[in-house]
């Protein structure tokens, strides 16, 4: 029984450390790569840190929350930038989410742009801490807060920021989407209520309530 403990305390700390190494390269990346740190507000610039912080001081609902707003657009993202990378084709048709980190269908291996491959570990790497760890009911809770100051700092910035396309969809070949700015907090807290669910559904405790 010890062993075991031992063991699932060892996959997270090692799972919060590797979150924490991808944040520290982001805020690297963003403060003097990029030298723009207004991209923190990016949600998946700043994620890996609070999983990070989430695993390791052991907050469940922390990174139950963080899950809720992640799991659906990071799985979306991931596909993506796999079937362009695997089949030369993305996964929305002619352009993509992952569209910026390729140049004529070739990958841009600059370090600003490798840093985004942090996107495929958000998912399995938090699912499986989660998955130790055990859901917190009320995590979808803190989930809507964060969801909502994104949403306003985003807004403040500007459109020609679009962060976490607020403004407009982030695909180039988008079409211009009616009362967009209204749909989109919309989408946004339905999105966590399904993974919310999911997530509660999946890795809450069997033996508690909370």
């Amino acid at each position: 029984m010890m062993k075991g403990v031992l063991k699932k305390e060892a996959i997270l700390n090692f799972i919060g450390v590797i979150f924490l190494i991808i944040a520290i390269n982001q805020f690297f990346v963003l403060f003097f790569i990029v030298k723009n740190p207004t991209y923190l507000i990016w949600f998946s610039d700043h994620v890996a840190f609070l999983l990070a912080l989430g695993i390791l001081m052991r907050k469940r609902i922390l990174v139950t929350a963080e899950l809720c707003i992640a799991l659906i657009p990071e799985i979306i993202w991931s596909l993506d930038f796999l079937s362009k990378l695997i089949f030369n084709k993305y996964l929305f048709g002619v352009t993509g989410v992952a569209q910026y980190l390729f140049s004529s269908g070739v990958l841009v291996t600059k370090w600003q742009n490798l840093s985004s491959i942090q996107h495929l570990f958000i998912v399995p790497l938090g699912l499986t801490a989660l998955w130790i760890m055990k859901a917190d009911k009320n995590g979808w809770k803190l989930a809507i807060i964060h969801g909502l100051i994104i949403w306003f700092l985003s807004l403040s910035i500007g459109q020609s920021y679009n962060l976490n396309c607020v403004f407009r969809l982030c695909i180039s070949a988008a079409p211009s989407i009616k009362n967009y700015m209204i749909i989109w907090p919309i989408t946004a807290f339905c999105l966590i209520i399904i993974s919310g669910f999911f997530i509660q559904k999946i890795f809450r405790p069997k033996s508690r309530k909370n």
